[in-house]
């Protein structure tokens, strides 16, 4: 399915890989709804965007390779799901192991469903 519109969300000190993730998409066709790695500021208009960023989406993903603290990104996650959208998890972070809305049927987990689905079969 080429031409969804994509949001992905991470952790800020994790921007690097988000914008290697959203190259990628890009590549296949795919338009990022929001790049907030490019973004300085942590306000309220910014939360705002955020959140208009994961509304405006087909598709979510969420990047959670690292072992830190995503609150930020689990909230963008959780609006996801409440509006949803189909969700691709990269990454197997503790604190989303744990949490029991990976059990959420729109929860795709693993790079393999990502780049299935997502890239067409290219790689991560």
């Amino acid at each position: 399915v080429m031409g969804l519109r994509v949001y992905v969300a991470s952790k800020w000190e994790n921007k690097q890989r988000v914008q290697e993730i959203m190259y990628l998409l890009r590549q296949v066709g795919h338009t990022i709804t929001y790049d907030w790695s490019m973004c300085e500021v942590s306000n309220r208009q910014q939360a705002l965007l955020d959140l208009r960023g994961v509304a405006d989406a087909d598709v979510f993903v969420g990047i959670f390779e690292e072992e830190v603290a995503y609150k930020g990104a689990l909230v963008e996650l959780g609006a996801a799901l409440a509006l949803g959208k189909p969700v691709y998890i990269l990454g197997d972070a503790s604190t989303v192991r744990k949490c029991i809305f990976m059990k959420h049927p729109h929860i795709r987990r693993g790079e393999h469903a990502f780049v299935r689905d997502l890239l067409g079969g290219g790689s991560v």
